[in-house]
């Protein structure tokens, strides 16, 4: 991100979340972010730009094709906003974002063609899970997960999330990711029970930042005393 696109977007300052995430998304491990602002991409995604793009040129060689990372929004409004933040940016000439949203219709799904050269989708879980029935197979060098909004994302799509999130864990038994290990980011401003799965099950080693004393309180099934 530039700094003419975090002055438009009156990003002055980091937020508390920001300065214990953005050292561990821009690593590559696993993280999960609930604080007041999760809300705002641009807590995580010039991390996690970071990282993807210091790892580009490795992964763009390897032999298959389709996008390194996908995120996920919980509805089509949100996913234009990550959209307009990724062409904003100088990172499109490098990653050559792409928004797919399709509805229900088989044709329309099997007639959406992704530019060989895209290195970042951005969508819904709805769409996620209609591309993976029709074209699999653009989808085998994942190695980017982000969750926007994840606790909306269990609520309104919780089928969906279990697809997409075994689909990326069968993906991450492929010998060619021993060398860019995969990241699964969530942020969300809600600690809520599918997440504990989303850690045991598919967040190895994660990074946990709460900084909402009360969602903190959730996640350490601290008992009220009276």
């Amino acid at each position: 991100m530039t700094p003419i696109v975090l002055h438009r977007k009156n990003y002055h300052t980091l937020f508390p979340s920001d300065r214990y995430s953005w050292p561990a998304v821009a690593r590559g491990c696993n993280t999960l972010i609930i604080s007041q602002n999760a809300d705002e991409p641009l807590g995580y995604l010039i991390p996690l730009l970071t990282h993807i793009l210091l790892n580009s040129i490795l992964l763009s060689q390897l032999s298959s094709s389709g996008p390194i990372a996908v995120l996920l929004c919980p509805g089509w409004e949100k996913a234009q906003v990550v959209y307009d933040l990724l062409e904003d940016s100088k990172v499109s000439r490098s990653l050559h974002p792409v928004i797919v949203l399709v509805g229900t219709g088989k044709e329309e799904v099997k007639a959406v063609k992704i530019p060989k050269n895209c290195l970042v989708l951005v969508t819904t879980p709805f769409t996620f899970v209609r591309l993976l029935s029709c074209h699999c197979f653009l989808f085998l060098r994942l190695h980017h997960l982000l969750l926007d909004e994840a606790d909306q994302l269990f609520t309104l799509a919780p089928d969906q999330m279990a697809t997409i999130l075994q689909h990326f864990q069968k993906v991450s038994a492929s010998e060619e990711k021993t060398s860019c290990p995969q990241q699964l980011v969530a942020a969300a401003k809600k600690w809520t029970s599918p997440m504990e799965d989303l850690i045991c099950c598919h967040m190895p080693n994660p990074s946990i930042v709460i900084t909402v004393p009360e969602e903190a309180a959730l996640y350490g099934n601290i008992q009220q005393v009276s």
